[in-house]
């Protein structure tokens, strides 16, 4: 049997995406760890049964791979870690966070019978779609 353990992101600055997945998500930060013999410093934050691990390089700025582009269609069509889907209580009041901290919304959030849905870049441009179930 296998199972997600958790999902890695680099970041650029680690502080930042800490306060960013805390303070709208709600991730409790477990700790904050250096690696020298992996050149980076990472955090291992928890929501739930979600695991997330933010990492920067100890020296220098991380190298992306990612496109220029910022429109949902080319996230989407992406290759490589396409977007990460996060299940949240209360979309409303996620996004209201989320405009606070002047997040790029990609898909404006979309409700039908208590469902909804929205799609986010974080702040590393990292495709988040929110997901609100009955």
């Amino acid at each position: 049997m296998v199972s997600l353990k958790y999902v890695a992101i680099t970041v650029r600055d680690l502080d930042r995406s800490i306060r960013f997945y805390s303070e709208i998500f709600g991730f409790k930060l477990l700790k904050v760890k250096s690696k020298p013999e992996f050149g980076v410093t990472y955090a291992h934050l928890k929501a739930g049964e979600v695991d997330l691990e933010l990492l920067t390089p100890l020296k220098g700025e991380p190298q992306t791979q990612k496109s220029t582009g910022d429109d949902l269609t080319t996230k989407l069509c992406e290759a490589g870690l396409n977007h990460i889907a996060l299940k949240v209580e209360n979309l409303g009041e996620i996004c209201e966070r989320l405009r606070a901290w002047n997040v790029r919304f990609l898909m404006e959030p979309k409700f039908s019978g208590g469902s909804g849905t929205a799609f986010v870049l974080d702040p590393e441009g990292n495709l988040l779609e929110l997901s609100q179930e009955p």
